[in-house]
């Protein structure tokens, strides 16, 4: 029992050396397969899976119009506001109200 216990400690870098060799053979094989597999229909199904037309089209749905788009009516106020908040009285130093 202790001979064998002995045995599977002095093995075990061995066993996980061996063991990873053959998983990084057998990794490449398999990612070499599908490359080549791949390689001829890959531009084409790509090109399947992205329709940028449709894409395009579904996010003009979404886009704002100019006029009404509420980022722009924020930022028009607060740059205002920072604008007239920033003004100062020359003769006493005092902020002008809005």
């Amino acid at each position: 029992m202790k001979q064998k216990k002995k045995c599977e400690k002095e093995g075990d870098e061995e066993y996980t050396k061996c063991k990873e060799e053959k998983m990084k053979k057998a990794e490449d094989e398999a990612v070499g397969k599908c490359e080549k597999d791949k390689a001829k229909t890959c531009p084409d199904d790509c090109k399947k899976l992205c329709e940028v037309d449709k894409m395009n089209a579904c996010v003009k749905k979404f886009t704002p119009d100019p006029a009404n788009d509420p980022i722009q009516f924020f930022c028009k106020k607060t740059w205002k506001f920072l604008v007239d908040g920033s003004k100062i009285d020359e003769m006493t130093g005092n902020m002008i109200p809005p």
